[in-house]
């Protein structure tokens, strides 16, 4: 019989048993959860260092047109997301089902 689940400070849903067991994840699936946080919040600064190193390079370069940053901001997204694209085998469009919904995303 299980009781109402407790949340931790990470979130993480735990449930108490009466065999025992607190319910807590293996060994493994807790390594892979903080090893999942981590490149998360690593993966979050990287982009916080970028975007700034972006506008940093945007107010140093003197009298551009705001439409050529677009357009080469555009172009290194580009560059950088087709090899990770192609490295998934994920289809740009989106998964069938959705591909309507991603387009009109787009145009939002």
């Amino acid at each position: 019989m299980r009781s109402q689940p407790s949340l931790g400070w990470d979130g993480d849903d735990e449930y108490e048993d009466d065999d025992g067991d607190d319910g807590k994840k293996g060994g493994k699936e807790q390594d892979d959860a903080k090893s999942m946080k981590f490149t998360g919040i690593f993966l979050a600064a990287v982009s916080g260092l970028f975007f700034t190193l972006c506008s940093v390079t945007v107010k140093m370069l003197p009298r551009i047109d705001p439409a050529e940053v677009l357009f080469f901001r555009a172009v290194v997204q580009l560059v950088l997301i087709i090899p990770l694209l192609a490295l998934a085998k994920s289809n740009p469009l989106g998964p069938k089902g959705v591909r309507l919904l991603v387009y009109l995303q787009v145009k939002t």
